[in-house]
Order: structure tokens, then C-alpha cells, then sequence
């Protein structure tokens, strides 16, 4: 099968509203990656403004194969811990790619280094079980797929489309990619601008 293959430059993405220079995701791209978690993702958070950033889980910027032959190229590396951080760290993937995730020290190392420093953390699917691996946010109320549901014993566990949490939002799975989005912008910005912005999302003129 052909492979597609996409190049996400930050560059060339075009904002519907003024980017705030303040506000950065890094959005981490696994092996077997979900394409529309990331897409999605990738697609809200830059309408609203909001500067993110593609890396992979290791050490290089190589293509990184998704589940569905789509291939992306990311733009940059895994952050390391002495880097800026940025406003938000964003994970995604299902089984596939969370027991590619589970297996790496550094990528392990840095969720818990933002949940130390106070940041933002957006989890779907599986990945809310990353974080439980990294003791972030105990006690935290979050949404996962079934499929962890019992592996989250630090958490309290409520099924819905998407939760926040204070500094924690966490979605459900890749077919509530949307809400979780939109729920990542009302926490980094308003509920307000997430609802405006949701309203042109469905509605464009």
C-alpha cells in the first residue's frame, strides 16, 4: 500500500484567530499514532491561535508510521528536560501506541517533569494510563477509553466525551477528538473563546 506521508511546518498552517505568541502546545506523535486524534488536535489548537509544536517520542525527527499508513514528519525531536518548557504537552494513541510510549525512560521522564512544573497536560484514549505510570496529577478527575479504566487507581474515573480537571484534560477516545480539542482551548484560553470558536467550527459562514 502507499504510504502518505505528511510535512506539518507550523509555518504553513493558517490561524483564524491572531496567534498568541504565549501560548505553545508540544504535541507528541508515537509510533502507531491515531491520525485523526493528532489532526484534530493539530487543527483546533492552531485556529485558535495557539503555537503548536510536532515532536516525536525519541530522538530523531524520522518519519513516524500511524495506524492507518499515514506517515508524519515531525518538527522536532523529543523535548529533553533542559529545554523552555512549553505551555501545554499533549499525548496521543491508542493501545499500540501507548505500549510504544510505556517502554521510553525519557518520554516518561518528561510527562512527569511537566506535571512537577504545574503545566497543562492534554491525554486521550489510552494515554491517561501514561500518566498514571508517571504519578501525575493524583487525585485528578479524568475521562479515558474503558480499556484503562481499571489500570487508573490514582485517578477518579468519569466516562464522558471529555474532563477538565484544573491543569488536566483528558479525552475519552479518537472518535471524541472534537471535544477533547475544544476543552484543551477553554482551558488554555476561555470557555467562552472555545464556544465562539466551536460555533464558526460547525457553522462557517
Amino acid at each position: 500500500m502507499l504510504a502518505v506521508c505528511l510535512i506539518l511546518p507550523m509555518s504553513g498552517l493558517v490561524h483564524a484567530q491572531e496567534p498568541n505568541s504565549s501560548l505553545t502546545a508540544v504535541l507528541l506523535i508515537p509510533p502507531d499514532f491515531e491520525a485523526i486524534e493528532v489532526a484534530t488536535a493539530l487543527s483546533v489548537l492552531v485556529e485558535a491561535g495557539i503555537t503548536v509544536i510536532t515532536a516525536s517520542t525519541t530522538a530523531d525527527v524520522n518519519p513516524i508510521q500511524g495506524l492507518t499508513n499515514v506517515q508524519i514528519i515531525p518538527d522536532k525531536a523529543l523535548p529533553t528536560l533542559n529545554e523552555p518548557l512549553y505551555t501545554a504537552l499533549l499525548l496521543t494513541g491508542g493501545e499500540a501506541a501507548v505500549w510504544n510510549m510505556i517502554e521510553n525512560p525519557p518520554l516518561l521522564d518528561l510527562i512527569q517533569f511537566y506535571g512537577h512544573e504545574n503545566r497543562v497536560i492534554g491525554a486521550i484514549n489510552i494515554t491517561p494510563k501514561l500518566l498514571q505510570a508517571c504519578d501525575v496529577y493524583r487525585g485528578h478527575t479524568i475521562t479515558a477509553s474503558w480499556a484503562v479504566r481499571r489500570y487508573l487507581s490514582i485517578y477518579r474515573f468519569r466516562y464522558r466525551k471529555a474532563q477538565v480537571d484544573r491543569l488536566l484534560v483528558t479525552g475519552s477516545s479518537t472518535g471524541h477528538s472534537i471535544p477533547w480539542a475544544f476543552a484543551l482551548v477553554a482551558r488554555l484560553l476561555s470557555d467562552q473563546f472555545a464556544a465562539k470558536l466551536a460555533q464558526q467550527w460547525f457553522n462557517p459562514v
